[in-house]
């Protein structure tokens, strides 16, 4: 028993041995996977550091360009693009993330290689902070050097607008008469409303380049000189705009006297002619309708009056302020001042023809009405019937009575007619010829019918007629006598 005792005892302490062994190897053996799958883990993890660097290290190529653009198009396009950039960055922020959730389990799980693992977080944070930073930076610069080229579009654009209006402000075409004129003016007046209203976008830019130059100051220079540029053209379409619009209002002006001008004198024409159209009347009614007609004509040249001043005035005006076309202005004003005169004189010679037209038809209407009455008072005086009584006589004086009545106020009438006719003829009347005919042809017809039927009464009277007719002397001589009657 105490030789199975001795050789019990080893064995136990050589399994106890082997079972330490055995634990020992577990352990270990423990040890050896936890270090196997912390080297995995470590593995895993420095490549992903490693993938993150080197996308950090790709994206920072593109984020360090200093390729600005040439234009504006340019510039969208490069901000386009940029803009892809970042919602890709913003995709793989999520991978930073996962690296820094891994390196803070590992620490958790107290790796050996904590501060390797430390060393490289750090290191991929600051690369994804240094990488956000430079996108930051690169799209500031996109964004002012996207503000720069749309100054310089604007202003372009600007300048290229101002050209094209150049090129109608230099045009020589002033109009060739009034309605041309007044269109050039209406369009011309359509630019200047364009200008005033991009006055107030070249103000803009020109405060936009003041901004521009303080927060781009590499672009400083340009950016002077682009504004100098707009503000040079500017002032060069504002004077020929100005300009053109004196020019055009000198040319209205013209154009305006020019119309009125020709208005007035195609109405004078017009008016000569209406005037010389009426012929000579054959009677008091058409003499007193042609005076009518012509005192309207007279109405209608008053009328005018103001618009022959006008068109004086406006011509002075021209001549005062030296317009170019002074010549051809004095020219024209005297011109009209020339027809005026012509149509007023035209008219007082056709007054004069008229009125005497009128004295000629009442003196013919008298005439007329003279021979009228000495025809109806012929059978009266041819009438050889000189009474057989004394009644008979007396009745015939009392008749030839009334007839020497009615010779006296005739008479009257012939004197106020010959001497209406003398003043025709004195007056150099235009037909003084036939008017001395028919006058001397009344005061011959009037004087041989009176006396001569007169001389035949008396010479055949009988005794007793004289006789009862006896008159005092005083009285029959002047009776006789305005007859012209030989009582002796």
């Amino acid at each position: 028993s105490q030789r199975h005792f001795l050789l019990v005892r080893p064995s136990r302490t050589r399994l106890e041995e082997l079972h330490r062994l055995w634990d020992l190897l577990l352990m270990r053996t423990k040890e050896k996977g936890t270090r196997l799958l912390q080297a995995q883990k470590l593995v895993q993890y420095l490549r992903e550091c490693e993938d993150a660097l080197d996308w950090i290290s790709d994206k920072e190529t593109m984020a360090t360009s200093e390729e600005l653009g040439q234009d504006l198009e340019h510039v969208e396009l490069l901000q386009k693009k940029f803009e892809e950039f970042q919602t890709d960055l913003a995709a793989h922020e999520e991978r930073v993330n996962e690296v820094n959730q891994l390196a803070a389990k590992l620490i958790q799980e107290a790796h050996p290689e904590a501060e390797l693992i430390v060393r490289k977080q750090d290191e991929v944070n600051a690369a994804w902070q240094r990488l956000k930073g430079l996108a930051q930076q690169r799209q500031g610069r996109l964004f002012g050097a996207a503000e720069v080229q749309r100054f310089n579009r604007d202003v372009d654009e600007t300048i290229s607008w101002i050209k094209e209006k150049e090129q109608l402000m230099a045009s020589d075409d002033f109009g060739r008469d009034l309605a041309s004129v007044q269109a050039l003016l209406r369009k011309h007046e359509g630019l200047e409303r364009d200008l005033a209203a991009l006055e107030d976008k070249v103000n803009t830019l020109g405060g936009d380049a003041e901004r521009l130059q303080q927060t781009h100051p590499h672009n400083a220079s340009q950016i002077h000189l682009k504004k100098d540029e707009l503000i040079t053209n500017w002032e060069q379409i504002r004077t020929l705009a100005a300009e053109r619009h004196t020019r055009l209002n000198d040319s209205y002006r013209l154009q305006r006297f020019t119309a009125d001008f020709r208005d007035l004198t195609s109405w004078v024409t017009e008016m000569k002619a209406l005037i010389n159209a009426d012929e000579l009347a054959n009677d008091v009614a058409g003499a007193e309708a042609l005076l009518d007609r012509h005192q309207e004509h007279k109405g209608e040249i008053d009328a005018h009056e103001d618009s022959f001043r006008s068109t004086d005035e406006a011509g002075q005006a021209l001549l005062d302020t030296g317009h170019y076309a002074s010549e051809e202005v004095k020219e024209k004003l005297g011109i009209l001042s020339s027809e005026k005169e012509s149509l007023l004189e035209l008219w007082e010679v056709r007054r004069q023809q008229y009125e005497q037209c009128m004295d000629l038809q009442l003196f013919y209407r008298d005439t007329e009405q003279v021979d009228n009455w000495m025809s109806k008072q012929e059978a009266f005086l041819l009438n050889e019937d000189l009474g057989d009584s004394l009644d008979s006589v007396e009745a015939l004086l009392k008749k030839h009575e009334d007839f020497e009545k009615s010779l006296s106020a005739q008479e009257e009438k012939i004197t106020a007619l010959d001497e209406f006719a003398t003043k025709l003829i004195q007056n150099n009347h235009y037909a003084k010829e036939d008017v001395a005919t028919r006058r001397d042809a009344v005061s011959t017809t009037e004087a041989s019918s009176t006396s001569g039927v007169l001389n035949l009464f008396w010479a055949s009277a009988p005794l007793s007629i004289i006789q009862v007719s006896y008159r005092p002397p005083s009285k029959k001589v002047d009776l006789f006598s305005s007859l012209n009657i030989n009582v002796d």
